[in-house]
């Protein structure tokens, strides 16, 4: 029922190893181009009204 604090981060890493992995899966496939990833993502990131804390590196990142 409970889980411990080690347990939690190492389950929140496997998800996010999978979603980048999925994400590195869908543009190899060509499912994902780069005009809507950064209409739907980095846009969104971009945000002024809700900035993110990879706001100011997004473009260095996905660059």
């Amino acid at each position: 029922m409970f889980k411990s604090f080690d347990s939690s981060i190492m389950e929140l890493a496997d998800d996010i190893a999978y979603g980048v992995h999925d994400l590195e899966d869908a543009i190899a496939l060509r499912l994902v181009s780069e005009g809507q990833w950064r209409t739907e993502v980095v846009s969104k990131i971009k945000d002024t009204l809700n900035p993110s804390p990879l706001s100011k590196n997004i473009d260095r990142l996905t660059g």
